[in-house]
């Protein structure tokens, strides 16, 4: 008989794996996943939020809420899987009311396409399908993000449209079942400590009844958090209270919060460089939703794009590695998007979209050299180029491009060498060499653009 036991662990009382609107890890079955309502998001995180964890959205752009965006799909999704949603914020059920709901009138409307960046539909089936050599027909398609139903559940994921609201009955039989609960009170001497003990009593209360009995997820939403309902914002208050948040989700193992910070605090400034690595330090997920409207050279770098995604930190809650180092297909690091089995090569760079139906993340690259709108189809003009002493110019063709022009202007100066004296002489031979070298032709060229430089980081 050998020496040598498996090691089993207890269950936890708190822990369920049947429990609505999540799922199992397939590498650690330890670690449940439930959905923030966006595909492509729930791909870069591993699976979606890892319950006992929280993830903090930076905005740096002042004039984009594309993170408040992403919590009202978690509130959507939420709502969509029964669970038990607080959201504390002064203007809560302002900002319920306008979250997205999928489209039930038409069942073929939740296939919305995701292999293209456009919403149409694909214009190569059909009649009208382009004829390709046969080596490539049984290829698959480009995709730049996954698909919408490459979910294992059904419910973990529901396909949400924007130009659809939730409806009120919604609203209002979660908020009587207790399932959708508004916080709006703050303390004006220490908002931090109360709520994060209102926090403690939440998930200590959500607790006391088992799965089975509608004691399932709890959903933490905290929208502008550190804003102007919280009282003056400083470095301490705010990662002490990150820090307490985190110690509560580890101890309801059925929770998850999703925070996001004002835009004068999603970014690092003179006073405090490292300001963004210490929110990463004291959270479990930290992505800064960079968006290209409050830059101009990243509004040309991006045209079919509205802003970079950048992570900061993913969560390594019961494991060593993040588990999107395995499992994510948008990065481009996981073992199914490689050929070798230690998993991929390298780490995509990602993008975000907002179109009229939904929130894309998808893997972003530069176009061809120039890009499709920098071809010159414009009549070419000419400038003219000439010596400054003579009356002959020559006219040269200058391109323009579609969106700017660039002045080239050329002025060729020739001073005269003076003669050599007659008189043969060794001195005078050898001055007459160096002014031949010191009055040699002089040529300027100025060149001058009204558009930046795109690839100037």
């Amino acid at each position: 008989m050998s020496s040598f036991k498996r090691k089993t662990t207890t269950s936890s009382p708190h822990k369920s794996s049947n429990a609505q609107g999540t799922r199992i890890s397939q590498t650690n079955s330890q670690i449940q996943f439930t959905s923030t309502g966006v595909p492509s998001l729930d791909d870069i995180l591993g699976g979606g939020i890892q319950l006992g964890t929280d993830v903090l959205l930076l905005n740096p752009d002042p004039h984009s809420s594309h993170a408040t965006l992403v919590q009202k799909y978690c509130i959507s999704q939420g709502l969509a899987s029964g669970h038990k949603v607080h959201v504390f914020d002064s203007d809560a059920e302002d900002l319920v009311a306008s979250c997205m709901w999928k489209q039930e009138a038409e069942p073929s409307s939740n296939s919305i396409p995701n292999q293209t960046s456009n919403e149409d539909e694909d214009p190569s089936t059909g009649e009208d399908k382009v004829k390709i050599a046969w080596r490539y027909e049984r290829m698959d398609k480009f995709r730049t993000t996954v698909s919408s139903n490459s979910s294992i559940n059904d419910d973990y994921c529901e396909a949400f449209d924007l130009s659809c609201k939730v409806p009120y009955s919604i609203i209002k039989s979660s908020t009587v079942s207790g399932n959708l609960v508004y916080y709006d009170v703050f303390d004006e001497e220490c908002p931090y400590e109360t709520m994060a003990s209102r926090i403690k009593d939440v998930l200590a209360s959500a607790y006391d009844q088992p799965p089975s009995s509608g004691g399932g997820v709890t959903r933490l939403i905290l929208p502008s958090f550190a804003g102007p309902s919280w009282g003056e914002p400083s470095s301490q208050k705010i990662i002490s209270f990150l820090l307490r948040l985190r110690s509560l989700l580890r101890k309801y193992p059925l929770s998850c919060a999703v925070l996001d910070l004002p835009s004068h605090l999603s970014s690092s400034s003179h006073e405090d460089p490292s300001w963004t690595d210490k929110l990463s330090w004291v959270s479990d997920a930290c992505i800064s939703l960079e968006a290209s409207s409050s830059d101009p050279s990243m509004a040309v770098m991006l045209p079919s794009h509205h802003g970079l995604v950048r992570i900061l930190r993913l969560p390594t809650f019961q494991t060593l590695v993040p588990i999107s180092d395995r499992s994510s297909t948008l990065r481009g690091i996981s073992a199914s998007s490689s050929s070798g089995n230690s998993g991929g090569v390298g780490e995509n760079n990602l993008a975000f979209k907002c179109t009229r139906r939904r929130l894309v993340f998808e893997t972003f690259h530069l176009d061809v050299e120039g890009g499709v709108g920098e071809r010159r189809t414009t009549p070419a003009t000419t400038v003219a180029v000439g010596n400054e002493h003579s009356e002959n110019k020559q006219a040269l063709p200058l391109l323009q491009g579609d969106r700017s022009a660039a002045n080239v202007q050329v002025e060729i100066i020739n001073n005269p060498i003076p003669e050599s004296p007659s008189v043969a002489s060794k001195e005078p031979a050898k001055e007459t060499k160096e002014g031949a070298k010191r009055q040699k032709v002089r040529r300027k060229v100025g060149f001058q653009t009204d558009k930046p430089d795109i690839y100037d980081f």
